[in-house]
């Protein structure tokens, strides 16, 4: 039996199931996703051998006969770091750590806690508050855009951009949104990028027009760069807070362990 992955696993009530028969079925399974036969791998031993393996790649460009890295892709994402395979991807990681640097991150600190306990604040009168909404949203984006020198005035479009892009695929309006708010972002992106080379900031879009000028990086990577940094800087740290609270509702003991400073 083929299982079916269903496109988007919030319209089911309880998606673990599926996932738990298709572990139990092997480590390695074919499945069906939106109609297409694609190779699922659950176990660990399984995963970390593919990794290793250089006749595997991440472009979903060479997932057919008649598909090759060289195809052209409408998405901008096809040239980030998400879907390269070395040598473009050992160049993209390299321009992109080279600015995202330990201290830049560090001197960040100070700003997020004052993020943060702003935003607790202006939850605390009401007595109640959507997590995800009113605070793991808000949260990241926020930080994301002062790093990458985004202006305040435009920080709720970023916000309506980046849950538009990571909304599961689960039908055509959704696509169309998707599709909507990366051509906005994008063009958004390439304004900004031309005001940060004439109006050099102290900030990481900056740093990265600096070196796509220089040649390290293309137009489009620089682009796709940009547009990734901010659904990465969204999207996994907001999972992370709204997940974490959730488990800790449900597992209070472990409270002590995730916060072992407090009083």
């Amino acid at each position: 039996m083929m299982h079916e992955i269903p496109p988007d696993f919030t319209t089911l009530p309880e998606p673990y199931p599926i996932l738990d028969a298709i572990r139990n079925d092997g480590p390695v399974q074919q499945v069906l996703l939106r109609g297409q036969k694609i190779w699922l791998v659950t176990g660990y031993d399984e995963v970390m051998s593919g990794l290793a393996l250089s006749g595997l790649s991440n472009n979903a460009r060479c997932a057919g006969p008649d598909r090759s890295p060289g195809d052209a892709g409408g998405n901008l994402l096809d040239h980030s770091l998400l879907v390269t395979d070395p040598p473009d991807h050992t160049r993209l990681r390299k321009s992109v750590s080279q600015v995202f640097t330990a201290r830049r991150i560090a001197a960040l600190q100070p700003r997020i806690e004052r993020v943060a306990n702003a935003l607790l604040d202006g939850l605390a009168p009401t007595g109640q508050a959507d997590l995800v909404a009113e605070f793991a949203i808000p949260l990241p984006i926020t930080v994301i855009c002062e790093l990458l020198g985004i202006p305040d005035t435009d920080r709720e479009a970023f916000r309506h951009w980046s849950v538009s892009l990571v909304m599961p695929p689960a039908d055509i309006s959704t696509l169309a949104r998707a599709a909507a708010a990366q051509a906005e972002l994008t063009c958004y992106f390439s304004e900004l990028i031309a005001h940060k080379r004439a109006s050099p900031g102290d900030d990481l879009l900056t740093e990265l027009a600096v070196a796509s000028s220089h040649g390290q990086l293309s137009e489009k990577e620089l682009l796709a760069m940009a547009v990734l940094l901010v659904l990465a800087g969204h999207e996994t740290t907001a999972s992370l807070i709204g997940t974490g609270a959730l488990m800790l509702l449900r597992h209070p003991d472990q409270l002590p362990a995730a916060a072992p400073d407090r009083p």
